[in-house]
């Protein structure tokens, strides 16, 4: 859980018992992780406001828990970046990118999918400066993973109860 101000900070624990019922644990992991919203993950400034660029570099990992002013550029250049499964969040930029074995995860996994609404919102229009080869409104994937897992919807379709004008 995320301390007030500082890191989110994420275990895993696998508990094992020996022959007198003795508990302790026997792959435990640690992960430090940066909270967009605390100041501590932007050097102790304000989290990023429009139309600037943000860069999750390789080896870090941010967990986005607020909504997000337009920015400019979110470039995950091998580091991870995950929305909080806590609550609804929005994404807002002009383009996102996953490069050099980047990751960009809405959910943990197809087991575990994200049990809130999330929201990423690409704005530009047509005469919106583009990216070479990418274009404008660009959600890129080039050596990386992208990893949308939403919670399951029972019914993907309808019936139509009369024939409608085309």
């Amino acid at each position: 859980a995320a301390a007030p101000g500082g890191p989110y900070m994420k275990t895993n624990v696998i508990v094992t018992t020996d022959a007198k019922g003795a508990a302790y644990p026997s792959n435990a992991t640690f992960s430090y992780i940066d909270v967009w919203s605390s100041k501590y993950s932007w050097g102790g400034e304000a989290p990023p406001s429009e139309g600037q660029m943000v860069v999750i570099p390789a080896g870090h990992t941010m967990l986005l828990d607020q909504n997000t002013p337009k920015l400019k550029i979110l470039l995950i250049k091998g580091g991870t970046f995950m929305f909080d499964d806590e609550k609804d969040i929005e994404l807002n930029a002009e383009h996102i990118m996953i490069v050099e074995d980047g990751k960009f995860l809405v959910g943990e996994s197809e087991a575990k999918p994200y049990q809130h609404n999330a929201k990423i919102i690409l704005h530009g229009h047509v005469r919106s400066k583009e990216l070479p080869v990418y274009g404008a409104k660009t959600l890129a994937v080039r050596k990386g993973h992208l990893g949308l897992y939403g919670k399951h919807i029972l019914h993907t379709w309808t019936h139509i109860m009369k024939t409608i004008n085309p």
